[in-house]
């Protein structure tokens, strides 16, 4: 195990070390234990994960939402009856409908309106791995419960993974947003030093999706496999994996 699969394990492990005596795990915390790059990582990790569940802990709603919230409800309750020209103007009922306007104009956006290129996809999967910004939410080895997880997190996962993929035992998942587009992740283990991510996307959100037949896209040191079928767009790249080992997968 090298320190990049190390750290794409322990990504997933609490800063509580709930999962010490876990099995999954144990190969990676004995890299770190022996490794001092990948101590002074790990060390880092749980630092920031403690420090980010304080900050979490201690934000508390402001006091007066409650009012403000029932106030409005109020207002619109009072001229409900009446009718609409003969409304007086509430500049709180007229900010709450256009806080919903707004709301509705996202969604739309979101769930029928392309809002980015595949090649611009493609670049941002290919920069959080660069980056290092891969990491796990959940952590199993059986791929339909990764998808029942992504399923609660309203990511893409009513999708099809490769026949190829299907012998290779699953490692986790993860849910991402680019530019404003739930993105699912599927991690697959294909060697003690190999792993490959399958990055899937609704096709519907891309302006021009690729098409069946895969294409490959290279950058820096990274290679990746994008197609779409079955009005999915999958992204499959690889951690010590070849080109010709990705034709392969597809």
């Amino acid at each position: 195990m090298d320190n990049e699969q190390a750290k794409l394990i322990l990504s997933a492990y609490r800063h509580t070390g709930e999962e010490a005596s876990d099995s999954f795990f144990s190969e990676a915390l004995e890299q770190a234990r022996v490794d001092p790059e990948l101590a002074r990582w790990f060390a880092d990790e749980r630092r920031f994960d403690q420090a980010m569940t304080r900050t979490l802990r201690a934000q508390k709603p402001p006091e007066h939402l409650r009012q403000t919230l029932m106030l409005g409800n109020k207002v619109v309750s009072l001229h409900r009856r009446r009718p609409l020209w003969a409304q007086p103007v509430s500049w709180l009922a007229l900010a709450a409908a256009l806080a919903l306007f707004l709301g509705l104009g996202i969604l739309f956006h979101q769930s029928g309106q392309p809002s980015l290129t595949g090649s611009q996809f493609a670049r941002e999967i290919i920069e959080m791995a660069e980056s290092g910004k891969i990491t796990l939410g959940k952590m199993s080895s059986n791929p339909e419960e990764l998808k029942s997880w992504l399923a609660t997190r309203g990511s893409p996962h009513d999708f099809t993974i490769p026949a190829s993929l299907r012998g290779y035992p699953g490692v986790g998942c993860q849910t991402y947003v680019v530019n404003g587009t739930k993105v699912s992740l599927l991690c697959f283990m294909l060697g003690m030093d190999q792993v490959v991510h399958l990055f899937v996307v609704d096709e519907k959100v891309l302006e021009d999706a690729p098409r069946e037949k895969p294409s490959f896209i290279r950058e820096h040191d990274k290679i990746a496999a994008t197609w779409s079928v079955g009005g999915k767009t999958y992204l499959l790249m690889g951690m010590n994996v070849s080109e010709e080992t990705l034709r392969l997968l597809i």
